[in-house]
């Protein structure tokens, strides 16, 4: 009785464990890696540049970096500044048909740097600084996969700063500086083009 009762487990087992496999291995597409560049980064006088890994068909991580320049205007002159962001971006695809495509959502996390110099009228004391902040969002987006590899994707988020610090140069110029505006609302865009190896 008992050997019948171990065989009968042990068949159950197994046929409860044959679907789960097939859904595993149907999810499994293999691990894909997606090169892009974002588009959109030329306009606001940046580069970026995106792997995006996606270890199953559902899910894929991207980190974006890029790095530019800018100008912002001030009393007597104007704050030059150079900037790094970099974001860590989730994504779920809803129907992927080759992996890692399809529309998708995105919960993301962005680390900030800009480095702030200034150009104009003496200020009697050195006001250049070092902006870092630290936030996240959500969004939405979309991928098309060609069988010959080239990648175009589509995206867009909004999120939130959840910490902000600055750095001077000279310390004790923080209180006769007014900085730089930066607006806490982070905004996420990527029109992108690249490949799949």
């Amino acid at each position: 009785m008992g050997v019948r009762m171990s065989k009968n487990v042990i068949v159950a087992v197994l046929i409860c464990a044959a679907p789960m496999q097939a859904w595993a291995a149907e999810d499994e597409a293999g691990p894909t890696v997606d090169i892009s560049t974002n588009l959109l980064a030329p306009l606001a006088g940046a580069i970026a540049l995106g792997i995006d890994v996606s270890p199953t068909k559902h899910i894929s991580i991207e980190a974006l970096v890029g790095t530019g320049t800018g100008q912002t205007p001030g009393t007597g002159g104007a704050w030059s500044y150079d900037w790094v962001p970099a974001n860590l971006i989730g994504k779920y695809y809803l129907f992927p048909t080759k992996g890692g495509d399809g529309f998708f959502v995105q919960a993301f996390l962005r680390y900030g740097r800009r480095s702030f110099n200034w150009v104009g009228d003496d200020q009697g004391f050195d006001p250049d600084h070092a902006a870092f902040r630290v936030g996240g969002g959500a969004g939405l987006g979309f991928k098309h996969v060609f069988d010959f590899g080239l990648v175009l994707e589509a995206h867009l988020g909004l999120g939130y700063e959840a910490f902000r610090d600055t750095q001077f140069d000279t310390p004790g110029s923080s209180a006769q500086v007014s900085l730089a505006e930066w607006d806490p609302l982070l905004q996420l865009g990527k029109l992108g083009v690249g490949y799949r190896f």
